[in-house]
């Protein structure tokens, strides 16, 4: 008999053991000690084969450790996607501090994305170019974000007992109320702006004598050169507590309707039976006749 041949059967890939947390730090903190030679540009002291020794040097310290054999290709990817990470937490952290709360928690930042942060938290990769999109994002700097206290949206609970307890959080709905709020103010400026420009066009008397006078235009008030203050939670738990009251009386209301309503339903059955009562007696009266 002739030999069967096996058909060609795709070898299973042979997945690597994953980094710990001890090689992860080995490897950001020799990295960031090597920063100025292995992000620097090519010059006299610094050429690719000066690079290629420094990554082969803390691909060696890696496997010192014991826990895997790792290739150079293999800690360069895992440094390049600890970077990733360590930007991608930067800039949402950087975007949440100017928003007022809700959503989703931020993701820890680890010890070795912290020292990446640290290290290239001024660079243009990180921060951005000056005059683009996202300068203008916070006005916090680099290292205030990682050492300011966190602030609790919440109020007391004293403040408002009846509309809020301290459990309570901002959500996306107190989001839309802050929203709110910064809409109608703007209004109410406009409207303000409005008003002091039509006093400024009317026309000003100009007495009999024939005298030079000059009259400067009113100055704008000093309320309107400030900034408009930013909508706190605060504003939104009164709207909610005024919200909550017109509910209530509109509710009363339509209770107060609805018994009403039911009174006069019984009048008018009371009505029926008495009016069918009297045909009744009537029809009797005539039939005894």
């Amino acid at each position: 008999m002739a030999e069967q041949q096996t058909p060609n059967k795709k070898l299973p890939r042979i997945k690597g053991t994953n980094f710990t947390i001890m090689e992860v730090n080995l490897i950001s903190r020799r990295v960031v000690e090597e920063l100025g030679l292995l992000r620097g540009k090519f010059g006299p002291d610094i050429t690719a084969d000066a690079k290629n020794k420094i990554w082969a040097k803390i691909t060696d310290e890696v496997n010192a450790l014991g826990v895997s054999y790792r290739k150079l290709s293999t800690v360069k990817t895992k440094f390049r996607n600890l970077t990733r990470d360590a930007k991608e937490k930067f800039t949402y952290e950087r975007k949440e501090r100017n928003k007022t709360g809700g959503g989703p928690a931020p993701k820890p930042i680890s010890m070795a994305e912290k020292n990446i942060i640290n290290a290239m938290k001024d660079t243009s990769s990180f921060k951005g170019i000056d005059g683009g999109m996202e300068t203008s994002v916070d006005s916090i700097t680099s290292d205030q974000m990682f050492t300011a206290v966190t602030i609790s949206l919440v109020p007391a609970l004293n403040g408002f007992p009846t509309c809020q307890t301290v459990d309570d959080l901002p959500s996306s709905v107190e989001s839309i109320w802050i929203r709110r709020l910064e809409q109608v103010h703007q209004r109410n400026e406009e409207l303000a702006l409005s008003s002091a420009t039509v006093h400024a066009s009317l026309p000003v008397p100009v007495p009999a004598q024939k005298q030079t006078c000059t009259h400067q235009p009113p100055k704008p008030s000093e309320s309107m050169q400030k900034k408009k203050a930013k909508r706190t939670a605060d504003d939104v738990y009164e709207l909610q507590c005024l919200v909550l009251e017109s509910d209530l009386k509109r509710n009363e209301m339509q209770m107060e309707l609805f018994q009403r309503q039911m009174q006069f339903y019984n009048m008018m059955i009371q009505k029926k039976t008495i009016d069918s009562e009297n045909m009744i007696l009537d029809a009797l009266l005539i039939t005894e006749a």
